[in-house]
């Protein structure tokens, strides 16, 4: 199975979950996950999706600790994992049955209760109405992205028909509608290159795969700058706001992103860059390898696996300190997720993703901790903050008001 094809499983898989899944695409979600495990034997190919629903399900139920939870979710798991690969389609049927069991038990946990933990004794709730719910409430992002050419051109990716949407130099570019680009590249010299940018506006998302196979994740208000492909002795690419990336290995060819006066050059990992404007530092996370953080000044970090480096604005560089990892990459699993932020730090994140406007009003000394998914309704988002402490939210228009 491709890459494409398992990141296409997983799209339509979480269709399947939340009900939105048209008949066509049932059919190709079982055609999918039933060639991978005849022809590759593997029973695993949604373990991830499953790991992340029970992240986010084990919160629901303050009454089991998270040993108890993660020991619930290994037993379900070995469940599946034991079951050899069978020979026949009524024994695969069996098999996805047993998988779709062990999504229904962790979805139903899921919806009996709320993401966001208390972290304060005493705290007083004031709710939005049913009726400012209805007529106020903001959509969720989704896949949005502009993708600008070499000579100007400018596509509507949300909007463009799937298939070659263009190309540039010796690559096609694709399109699929799962949210995904990719550059196909022939072999190339340097005269056959040329830049393109992906850009990525408040309340969007997108995934682009580069010429060298490079995966790149782009959070909302986020700009990527690369070359249709990367000839010579290096892979270069810049960007702005929020991205994830899957290095490709290439030993010879090292792989450099460059933003906001900083360099990160890797051979081949996976690190999170998060570097907005309106953020007070810039963070690299490094998930998994090595990578050198390196400033025009010429101080520079290692990271190890693992470890986040803190950036400010005026370049100077911490420490590397070992950290969660995952919460550097909930936006990419389609998550907030706060530790102790203060309303300043959760709003901007909600303003980005909700394309809204945020004013502030008065002191609010709360801090947030927990989790809450992305691909609700901002008015879920208030309610769940709200039960944090003395808070409200109000909807005018395009933009937010917060007071306590």
């Amino acid at each position: 199975m491709t890459e494409q094809e398992q990141f296409r499983l997983r799209v339509l898989f979480n269709r399947f979950l939340e009900n939105r899944i048209s008949k066509q695409e049932y059919e190709e979600l079982w055609h999918l996950w039933h060639a991978g495990v005849k022809t590759e034997g593997d029973t695993s190919l949604l373990n991830d999706e499953f790991q992340l629903l029970w992240e986010k399900a084990k919160l629901s139920s303050p009454q089991l600790s998270e040993t108890e939870w993660d020991e619930k979710m290994n037993h379900l798991m070995e469940e599946v994992d034991d079951q050899k690969p069978p020979g026949s389609r009524g024994g695969i049927k069996k098999l996805w049955m047993k998988w779709v069991a062990v999504a229904a038990v962790v979805v139903l946990v899921m919806s009996v209760g709320l993401f966001l933990y208390q972290r304060h004794e005493h705290f007083a709730s004031k709710r939005m109405t049913a009726v400012q719910a209805e007529k106020k409430g903001m959509a969720p992002g989704s896949n949005k992205a502009m993708l600008i050419l070499s000579n100007g051109r400018r596509i509507t990716l949300d909007s463009a028909v799937n298939g070659v949407i263009a190309r540039q130099g010796t690559s096609n570019i694709t399109k699929s509608d799962s949210g995904l680009i990719a550059y196909d590249a022939a072999p190339t010299n340097r005269g056959d290159v040329v830049y393109n940018m992906l850009s990525i506006p408040r309340g969007g998302k997108y995934q682009i795969v580069l010429a060298d196979g490079t995966k790149v994740w782009l959070n909302a208000a986020s700009t990527l700058r690369f070359p249709s492909a990367f000839p010579g002795d290096e892979r270069r690419v810049e960007m702005t706001g929020e991205a994830y990336f899957e290095i490709a290995e290439d030993a010879e060819k090292p792989f450099t992103v460059s933003v906001d006066g900083m360099k990160v050059n890797v051979l081949g990992t996976h690190f999170n860059i998060m570097a907005y404007d309106d953020e007070p530092v810039v963070k690299t996370t490094l998930l998994q390898g090595k990578v050198r953080v390196e400033m025009e000044k010429g101080a520079s970090a290692l990271l190890q696996s693992g470890e986040q480096v803190v950036v400010d604005k005026k370049g100077h560089i911490q420490k590397p300190e070992r950290v969660n990892t995952k919460k550097a990459v909930a936006w990419k699993n389609d998550l907030f997720w706060f530790d102790r932020n203060n309303i300043h730090e959760v709003m901007r994140q909600i303003a980005r993703w909700y394309d809204a406007d945020v004013e502030i009003k008065g002191e609010i000394p709360e801090h947030f901790t927990g989790f809450i998914p992305r691909d609700v309704n901002v008015l879920r988002v208030f309610h769940l903050l709200q039960e944090t402490g003395n808070i409200h939210f109000k909807v005018e228009g395009n933009k937010i008001i917060v007071t306590s």
